[in-house]
């Protein structure tokens, strides 16, 4: 049932290109996309430009006036077809696509690679503003090099929306990381050494009770090494010893304890949160993949987690929506390409990287 969908979805979208690029009868509006005005462009699929440039607000309002201005030049032109065109910017073009897909009219999207080469084609100056964007959309839509968008369901669009929160936060762990092992340089040079993990159990304790050398001093050998035996039994007494002696000889930064001690409480309450914060987001994401045949699929594959699984699915959607393995490398962005100009051939090949960089990561 779903491959018979897809070949109609597939066949729909060819017979949408051929209506185009032979009937008289269409009003192609191409819309290029602003977070707060748009700009369309309204053509006949003739070829006959009926107005460049019709500004419309990115609100209910600024799209009751563009349904309007499109059955006005249906009625003028009698043209009993309509064909609405954009750019996928951003977030901003899902909510016009939206209202077009609710009020029944057809819509489409053309790609943003296109878009730039075909302005040369229109225009050879650089020059670039928001009407001629909308003309030059308007002109890749009457050649019929446009496609129907990938409009993914709801659970799909929750997955991916988790799958960017939990990489965000990975991102903002990264920097707190970073900021830690450069405070703790700073006052204990040989303990932010000693240590690869700068979130190690044992690093921990040591912050969280006498981070600098004068403390650790100050605590005495045996104290130091029954704290850390006590907090971390795993972790070895020669060790603890070996760290004693590295506070008794430290070169560290002093006479700035106050406002270290602030940042390193700040920073390991910081990181706290986003390791919370994190288990949530991943409750959530095994909350929507759990029980997917293409998630099980995935987290059997050798090496890859139910992060990856959970990040792949979000980004790709229903596999089903793809006929071949090379759409999927294309969506990547890791399909191949060379150089070739009359007898100069390059051997060596690169990835385009034209595409999701999550599914090359």
């Amino acid at each position: 049932m779903q491959e018979k969908e897809r070949r109609s979805a597939k066949q729909a979208l060819q017979d949408l290109k051929m209506e185009i690029r032979s009937s008289q009868d269409t009003l192609i509006i191409a819309v290029d996309i602003g977070k707060i005005r748009n700009c369309a462009c309204f053509m006949s699929s003739s070829g006959k430009v009926l107005r460049r440039r019709f500004f419309f607000t990115n609100t209910i309002d600024g799209f009751n006036q563009l349904m309007r201005q499109t059955k006005f030049y249906q009625r003028r032109e009698k043209l009993p077809h309509t064909l609405f065109g954009m750019e996928p910017s951003g977030y901003y073009w899902i909510h016009l696509y939206e209202h077009l897909t609710r009020c029944g009219k057809r819509a489409i999207t053309v790609s943003p690679l296109a878009v730039n080469r075909n302005r040369e084609t229109i225009n050879v100056s650089r020059d670039k503003s928001d009407p001629k964007d909308a003309y030059n959309i308007a002109d890749l839509m009457r050649q019929g090099k446009f496609y129907l968008p990938i409009y993914r369901d709801k659970e799909i669009r929750e997955l991916k929306r988790f799958t960017k929160i939990y990489y965000r936060l990975v991102a903002q762990r990264s920097s707190l990381r970073c900021r830690l092992r450069g405070i703790v340089g700073y006052i204990f040079p040989e303990l932010e050494h000693y240590f690869t993990d700068i979130l190690a159990k044992s690093m921990m304790i040591i912050l969280e009770n006498c981070p600098f050398p004068s403390e650790i001093r100050k605590m005495g050998r045996s104290r130091f090494v029954f704290l850390l035996a006590k907090e971390n039994p795993r972790f070895s007494r020669k060790r603890a010893e070996e760290i004693y002696e590295l506070a008794c000889s430290s070169v560290g930064i002093t006479g700035e304890e106050k406002s270290a001690l602030f940042e390193i409480k700040f920073l390991l309450k910081e990181l706290e949160d986003l390791k919370s914060n994190m288990d949530k987001v991943n409750a959530e994401v095994q909350n929507i993949v759990s029980g997917r045949d293409d998630y099980s699929l995935l987290i059997s594959i050798p090496g890859v987690g139910p992060v990856t699984a959970s990040s792949i699915i979000a980004e790709i959607g229903d596999i089903t929506n793809f006929s071949s393995g090379k759409q999927l490398i294309k969506l990547a962005g890791l399909d191949l390409y060379g150089s070739e100009s009359g007898i100069s051939i390059h051997s060596l090949r690169h990835i385009t990287k034209r595409g999701r960089r999550t599914l090359r990561t």
